[in-house]
């Protein structure tokens, strides 16, 4: 298989292209983008255990690996629409049944919108809002133009509606809602099925940036995770504008919502 040069390829088990296309043979695919991130790992290894072919997307190359034959990693700036375009023409994903996509990549970065700066409001649009859009975008050609069907599952936040200081991140998230919900209606009469969840708080070092003192049970990565794995399963006939999924109850307590 061929590499390009701008994208880096790891796996967690070397294996030759015969070996990938017998697996591809045998299993469908689900793209994770954010996959190195405490979510998106959750994420992979509960579509692993559940039989899936997993591309694991991030933007820095994995530090850690899932052992898993059935797993292959990508380096991606999924911000880049050109790069992004390029993945999307690489032998593994076209030659996939492409069964979903998950987007976890994400930043958060909260303060004072006075004293916010421009580039770091355009990055959290960039990687929340179109780097999200990207994904989708080439995933909707691609399941248009084989099976026509899978799942696109975004992953919101319970701040879609605002919170304090944080209107840079506030606005990426919400705006996913309008995607979602315009993608919905766009891809009636297909059995393409775009979803959005959104968590409150998790056990990760993105929550832990906005409250380092935690003394209560909060949203487990496995959580969201197991949620995800089941939307998978739902019959084509339901669809799901929006799951807000809450720690309680220490987000109904939270003073920044």
């Amino acid at each position: 298989m061929r590499r390009k040069k701008h994208i880096a390829i790891k796996r967690s088990i070397i294996i030759n292209p015969e070996e990938i296309e017998i697996i591809l043979m045998k299993h469908t695919t689900v793209i994770v983008t954010g996959a190195t991130g405490t979510i998106g790992t959750a994420v992979c290894k509960k579509l692993l255990e559940s039989g899936y072919f997993v591309i694991a997307v991030s933007r820095t190359s994995p530090k850690k690996v899932i052992k898993d034959i059935k797993i292959c990693y990508r380096q991606l700036d999924v911000s880049d629409p050109k790069a992004v375009e390029v993945f999307f023409k690489e032998r593994l994903v076209v030659e996939s049944v492409l069964a979903g996509v998950v987007t976890c990549a994400g930043l958060l970065k909260m303060g004072p919108t006075h004293e916010f700066t421009d580039t770091d409001w355009n990055n959290l649009l960039q990687v929340n809002t179109s780097g999200t859009f990207y994904i989708f975008k080439h995933a909707i050609k691609h399941m248009r133009e084989h099976q026509n069907i899978g799942v696109l599952i975004a992953i919101g936040s319970r701040w879609n509606n605002g919170a304090k200081e944080a209107t840079a991140y506030a606005t990426s998230k919400s705006a996913l809602q309008g995607m979602i919900r315009s993608l919905q209606k766009e891809l009636t009469g297909t059995a393409i099925r775009p979803m959005i969840v959104s968590p409150g708080s998790v056990e990760s070092s993105m929550s832990s940036s906005v409250n380092n003192v935690i003394n209560k049970k909060i949203i487990q990565p496995t959580d969201i995770a197991d949620l995800i794995s089941y939307l998978f399963t739902t019959p084509q006939r339901i669809i799901f504008n929006e799951i807000t999924m809450l720690a309680y109850n220490y987000d109904l307590e939270d003073q920044h919502a």
